[in-house]
C-alpha cells in the first residue's frame, strides 16, 4: 500500500548539501534517485546523521538550451541506507523541495525567452 501523498519523479540530478552537527559545518554532493514536491533520495557516500537539518541545491539541466538551473531546497534526514557492510550509500531528505532561487528562475525563463527568438 503507497503511503505518499506526492507523486515521485525518477530523475538523476546533481546535488550538493550542507548540514551543521555540533557546530561544525558539514558538506556533502551525490546525485538524486528521485524528486517529489515533498522530498528526495541522494546517493552519496557522504551521509549526514539521522534527523539532520539540510540545504541543498539540486542541478537541474535546462530543456532548450546549455546551462543549468539551481533548485535550492531544504529539508530533514528521515532515512539512511547503507550496504551489508554499513557504508551509507544514501539518505531520504523530507522537507520543502519547491524553493527555487526567484534569481534564478527569472534569469532562467528569460535566457529560455531569449532562444525561442532566435
Amino acid at each position: 500500500m503507497e503511503l505518499r501523498k506526492t507523486s515521485r519523479y525518477p530523475l538523476d540530478l546533481r546535488v550538493a548539501f550542507r548540514w551543521t552537527n555540533e557546530g561544525q559545518d558539514h558538506f556533502g554532493t551525490g546525485s538524486t534517485r528521485d524528486i517529489s514536491a515533498a522530498g528526495m533520495f541522494v546517493f552519496s557516500e557522504h551521509c549526514p546523521p539521522y534527523d539532520a537539518r539540510l540545504s541543498c541545491e539540486v542541478t537541474a539541466p535546462r530543456s532548450r538550451s546549455a546551462g543549468s538551473l539551481q533548485i535550492k531546497a531544504s529539508g530533514r534526514v528521515v532515512r539512511i541506507e547503507g550496504n551489508e557492510r554499513g557504508k551509507c550509500e544514501g539518505f531520504a531528505v523530507y522537507g520543502d523541495m519547491q524553493l527555487f532561487s526567484e534569481d534564478s528562475v527569472s534569469a532562467w525563463l528569460a535566457r529560455s525567452d531569449q532562444v525561442d527568438e532566435i
